[in-house]
Order: structure tokens, then sequence, then C-alpha cells
């Protein structure tokens, strides 16, 4: 099994390769393609030799003591669930990202209790599907915390939920806002499990609408980095982020402000730039 900070590592990896007993690892920023090369001496404990075909658990165990090396250059996009260059970080980032890294799920019980709040609401309209798994492995500690297992727990209780500490609790109402919005649709019994965890946060109506719109923004956003992956345009996967948004209420005018925002943090021309270049 991958150990889970590899998993979170392994994007960044550019290049890879062995030789006379070391490793050679380029680290490459999806964002702003800044590149920084680290040689590290073989693991300990494995055979030396060209010809000898590197094992997952080594190839690990180097990538991440090189990435020891560096990792000051690099920063947690916890809106995005990547590693990013210290200097993308802040580049047109997702208002759920700047909530993050102003309200962060420090303590190990809070994350813990987030972990709870994500599992029962992916398990409000009894189907997981891919998207709110891969939001719940981005905002959990996923080496030790089970989607399945979880769910096997009884609700969390407004004591449970009171005994938060105060400054994670608008991050974590916004990621189970989030977990809601990702299947395209939120339905009744959503709701009501997102109005428990409301109000056993202590959060009120109007801050909660807040954090509602930042979650809808994110899943939107996410949508759209499909379309955008590589810095191209899938058209296909760019009409399906829409008719998503759509279908979560959001409107026109929002939906090009969030696109036009993931252009550029994908370095992918707006549609009237786009124009422009093909006149000329």
């Amino acid at each position: 099994m991958l150990d889970p900070r590899f998993q979170r590592v392994r994007p960044l990896v550019a290049g890879l390769s062995r030789e006379d007993g070391r490793y050679e690892i380029l680290f490459r920023c999806p964002v702003s393609g800044l590149e920084i090369p680290v040689a590290v001496p073989q693991p300990i404990g494995r055979s030396i030799g060209r010809v000898a075909t590197p094992q997952g658990e080594e190839i690990e165990q180097a990538v991440l003591l090189a990435f020891s090396a560096v990792e000051h250059h690099f920063a947690w996009d916890a809106g995005a669930g990547r590693y990013v260059a210290m200097g993308a970080l802040f580049r047109d980032r997702s208002p759920l990202a700047e909530l993050l890294s102003a309200h962060p799920v420090r303590e190990r019980a809070d994350r813990v209790t987030l972990a709870r709040m994500l599992a029962e609401m992916a398990a409000a309209d009894d189907e997981m599907n891919a998207a709110e798994r891969v939001l719940f492995a981005a905002f959990t500690d996923v080496g030790t915390l089970d989607l399945e297992a979880l769910q096997e727990h009884p609700p969390l209780t407004a004591d449970e939920l009171a005994a938060t500490s105060p400054e994670a609790r608008d991050s974590m109402l916004a990621l189970v806002y989030a977990q809601a919005f990702s299947d395209g649709e939120v339905d009744f019994i959503e709701d009501l499990r997102a109005e428990r965890f409301r109000e056993g946060l202590g959060i009120d109506g109007d801050r909660a609408d807040e954090l509602a719109r930042i979650a809808l923004d994110f899943v939107v956003d996410q949508a759209l980095a499909v379309a955008f992956a590589g810095g191209r345009v899938d058209d296909d996967a760019l009409g399906q982020a829409r008719a998503f948004a759509h279908g979560l209420g959001l409107d026109a005018t929002s939906f090009d402000r969030i696109e036009a925002r993931c252009r550029r943090r994908n370095g992918v021309a707006t549609v009237a730039s786009a124009r422009v270049r093909t006149a000329q």
C-alpha cells in the first residue's frame, strides 16, 4: 500500500532515474512550472546495481527523502488538494483555499470530527461517487481514517460538534457543504445533516450561507480544473462543468468569474484573448 504522504508528493515528480547508487528526482510545480532537481543516495537495505529493478517501497523512500530537502519551496494547497510552489499558492486561489489557509483544521481531534462529518454527508444519499471519495481523501488523514469504517459510527452528537476548536469550524462546515455539492445535487437528507452540523458548530445562518457559496465555488472550480488540465481546453469537460454548475443553481456571471480564475491558474487563455490571437 502506498504511503499516504507519497501519494500527495508523487504528482510533483516530473522525472526520476537511478544510477550509481543514487536517485535523481525532478520536482515540478503543476501551476508555476518551477522545477527543482534533487539527488539522493539509494535507500539503505536494497541491492545497488544498474540492472536491478527498483522496488516500489524503495522509490517511495527516495522520493520522500528528496522532497524533505526541498519541501520549504512548496506548500500544500488544501483547496486544490495538491502541493504547489510556495509562490503559486497565493495566485488565483479559490475562496475555499483562502478560508482553509486562514482557519486550518489542525488539531487531531478536529480532523477526526471533520472526517466523521464528511463520512456522514457522503452516506446521506446511500451512494458514494468518485468525487465524494476524492474530496474525503484530500481533506482527511487518509492513512488512518477509512471512509466506510467511519460510516459505521453513530451520528455525531451536539456535544462532539461543540467540542471542536472555534477557529476551525468555518472550514469544517464549508467542507461539509462541498461534500454535499460534489455529486451535483443536494437532497433533503443532506440538507438536514448540514443544518444539524451548522447548529452543533454554533455558526449563524448568514455565515453558513456565505460558507455554502464558498463551497459551491470550490466544487465548480474543481470541475473546471478537469476541463483545463494540462493547459488545454477539453470542450466536453467544459460543457459538463457548466451543466454541473447550473444544476447546483450557480448563475452564469458567477460561473464566468470562476472559469476566468481557473483559466489563469492553469495557463489557459480566456475566450476573448484566444479570439484576438486567432484574428492576428
